[in-house]
């Protein structure tokens, strides 16, 4: 498995950014499958990546096409920093089952393919109705859940309070931390938590947001923690919890 990234930025003036296609070429089959498709912004670089898995036994042409064709117009597109690495840790998880409501398998509805997509296509997400769905309960409402990465032993997680976040770290490799900040308004009212949260994730697969752990700031404040992080692929995201809740990483 391979990770491909690079930064792109669009003509900022007249037509404005050209869409491109990044295709992968067997040099043997001459087959032709497209890896992704963007469009950049045109104000600023933006970062992008793209994990994809060859045929161990061909060799492979990368390249980047612009598809908007001159005669339409001189869209243009900027490309710098492309790289490729061979990823040995990346990870495949599989979510053996999953329940949200008031408690396990009794009250509450079966989300498994509902985690399981989330877990296939996002980075993160929300335990929430919106995210899982409406089981019609009334008071807090968890989400527990069983999974299995690559072929090894499964591991059960719950009950998460809805209102928490859940993290996916495809890859055997920690998360990387940038910045962490606690407080009513992100880096200008509370304090930084960075070391705090970056020494948690060392041994537990859970922060709290809570003064229990990272002091209390501004009193009697209503407060948010923000966390800044990358995984494998050097993307950077950020997730945000309101105090009493969690963040999970799996």
């Amino acid at each position: 498995t391979y990770n491909l990234t690079w930064f792109a930025i669009g003509r900022a003036y007249d037509y404005g950014s050209n869409t491109v296609q990044i295709k992968s070429v067997d040099t043997n089959s001459e087959e032709t499958i497209i890896l992704d498709t963007f469009t950049p912004p045109t104000n600023v670089w933006a970062s992008y990546y793209v994990t994809f898995t060859p045929n161990q036994t061909s060799e492979y042409l990368i390249y980047f096409e612009g598809i908007i064709p001159g005669s339409s117009g001189d869209a243009s597109t900027a490309l710098q920093h492309i790289q490729i690495e061979a990823i040995s840790s990346y990870v495949t998880i599989t979510i053996v089952n999953a329940w949200f409501g008031k408690s396990y398998v009794n009250e509450g509805i079966d989300v498994t393919s509902t985690v399981q997509s989330l877990v296939d296509s996002q980075s993160s997400f929300d335990v929430s109705t919106a995210t899982l769905g409406d089981p019609s309960l009334q008071g807090l409402l968890y989400l527990w859940f069983n999974y299995i990465i690559n072929d090894g032993s499964t591991t059960f997680l719950g009950p998460i309070i809805a209102g928490s976040r859940v993290i996916v770290n495809l890859s055997y490799d920690p998360l990387t931390i940038y910045s962490a900040w606690w407080g009513s308004q992100y880096n200008v009212l509370g304090t930084s938590v960075t070391s705090t949260v970056q020494n948690s994730l060392g041994s537990d697969y859970y922060i709290w947001a809570a003064v229990e752990v990272f002091g209390d700031p501004q009193n009697g404040v209503k407060k948010y923690l923000w966390v800044t992080y990358s995984d494998f692929t050097g993307v950077q995201n950020t997730v945000v919890v309101t105090e009493l809740y969690y963040i999970y990483i799996i």
